[in-house]
């Protein structure tokens, strides 16, 4: 009887251990991401040794623990990663210990786009302990042999697929889904008790923000399935002050909250601290689990990635230099253009200008030629060509000032000379208006005569309006004639 009872146990626990997850939990799983991904092994420029111990459920008897060494790191072309795992894991009366050699191949799909896919191939080793049984008979057979084992072949694997910040990875542990079958319990001829490995299903997605130059933020997603077990919900946050400080939090869907905390000491060794805290509805008998992480970072330790990256950030602050000076510099040709046709313009406008100054001055030396040889008669009309005015406007503009200091010269040669000033308007405004504003200019030109001295009594006022248009160009109806009234 007591030997049926015990078989009956022994058979029970299998059962439920053949239907929960066999892979062993951890949360660490940041820092060696090839715990549970053979596709991340040697992802690192460098290379990292970790030991990892995780004592689960601390208030419950020979609760799981778990002990865990691994090693990986890349190879010179960094597109191939060779990794070393190897745990223990107890629990009540089960031992397994196990051990893997991983490998990763990496391909460049473009500038950003790289896909991951690995695989780990090793051996499982799994024990029963009776010796931890507890039992009134301790004759009895079954319990005169301690310990019953089996080992068997175990593989895992996995793919990551990383697109600039972003990674998304999918791994099966146990993939081969082996059975590990106990021959017998003790000298007694029994069936034998099978531990099937299940295949695991591990999703994980993360992404890395760059908060400052020195800090950053990676959440990580992580989601488990087994057949025959409750789908498990990791979501996890992580913040990395330049790579040197490290602090999160995780939940674990109907577990655990989870907090941890690492720092590297002398730029190679890596402590970390995790903490569970239950949150489910054992809380109060599970009391959390601890997990300490040690680890060991050798050869490229990241100076050449923060290299390559400082560089790249140069690069990039060179480049938007590039393209600013660039487009100064066309808005330069752009401007070089504008003022080459303004230049233009101006040069057309010069030449222009030049000739009306050869004409003013051949006008002004026929004026003066008149007085002097007396061919200039009472009644003569003389214009200046630049003595124009704006729309609607009477005073004087100040190229204008030239012509008439030249007449203040003739007049002042010729003391008994008289002259009527005559103002014009274009054809815009009404009659009366036009009328008004004619007589406004030649007054502003009398004005100005008379404060260069020349005695208002030579000069007489005349207004047309806009009845005399001597062009259709409006501007040179807008203008003021003089004439001779007495030599």
């Amino acid at each position: 009887m007591k030997k049926l009872i015990i078989l009956t146990l022994v058979a029970l626990t299998f059962t439920v251990a053949s239907f929960g997850q066999q892979v062993p939990m951890y949360s660490h799983y940041y820092f060696n991401k090839f715990l549970y991904n053979p596709a991340l092994t040697g992802e690192e420029a460098y290379g990292q040794a970790y030991l990892i111990y995780r004592n689960q459920w601390n208030n419950v008897p020979d609760a799981p623990r778990t002990k865990a060494f691994t090693i990986d790191g890349p190879l010179k072309n960094k597109k191939v990663g060779l990794g070393v795992s190897l745990y223990q894991d107890n629990a009540g009366v089960f031992n397994s210990t196990g051990g893997k050699l991983s490998y990763r191949y990496g391909l460049q799909l473009s500038k950003k786009a790289t896909l991951n896919m690995g695989l780990a191939l090793g051996f499982l080793d799994n024990r029963i302990d009776f010796n931890k049984l507890i039992y009134k008979d301790d004759l009895d057979p079954l319990i005169l042999s301690q310990y019953n084992s089996e080992t068997g072949f175990d593989a895992t694997f996995g793919f990551n697929f990383v697109y600039d910040k972003l990674q998304i990875g999918l791994s099966v542990p146990q993939v081969l889904a082996n059975e590990l079958a106990y021959e017998s319990i003790g000298n007694i001829a029994t069936e034998d008790a099978v531990y099937g490995l299940t295949r695991h299903f591990i999703a994980t997605a993360r992404y890395d923000f760059q908060l400052t130059d020195e800090l950053s933020f990676e959440p990580i997603a992580m989601v488990r399935a087994t057949p025959g077990a409750p789908t498990q919900i990791d979501v996890n946050a992580m913040f990395n002050y330049d790579d040197r400080f490290w602090l999160g939090g995780m939940y674990r869907s109907e577990y655990a909250a989870t907090f941890s905390a690492a720092a590297l000491l002398f730029n190679q060794i890596v402590a970390g601290y995790s903490y569970d805290l239950a949150v489910n509805t054992n809380k109060q008998f599970l009391r959390g689990a601890h997990e300490v992480m040690l680890g060991f970072q050798f050869g490229d330790r990241g100076e050449t990635k923060k290299l390559f990256k400082d560089l790249g950030d140069k690069v990039k602050k060179n480049e938007d230099n590039i393209k600013k000076n660039r487009d100064d510099v066309d808005q330069n040709d752009k401007d070089i253009d504008d003022l080459i046709d303004e230049d233009k313009d101006l040069e057309e406008d010069n030449k222009r200008l030049e000739e009306q100054l050869k004409e003013l001055r051949l006008e002004f030396d026929d004026f003066k030629k008149s007085i002097d040889d007396g061919s200039l008669q009472a009644g003569d009309i003389f214009s200046f060509n630049n003595v124009y005015f704006e729309t609607n406007k009477s005073d004087l503009r100040g190229t204008d000032i030239s012509e008439l200091d030249n007449l203040v010269i003739i007049l002042n040669n010729n003391p008994t000379m008289t002259v009527a000033i005559m103002g014009h308007t274009d054809l815009r405004g009404s009659v009366a208006f036009n009328e008004r504003l004619s007589r406004d200019r030649s007054e502003s030109v009398r004005q100005y005569l008379v404060g260069k001295g020349i005695s208002p009594s030579r000069l007489d006022l005349q207004s047309f309006g806009e009845s005399l248009p001597v062009s259709e160009d409006l501007q040179q109806n807008r203008r003021v004639e003089f004439k001779v009234l007495t030599k």
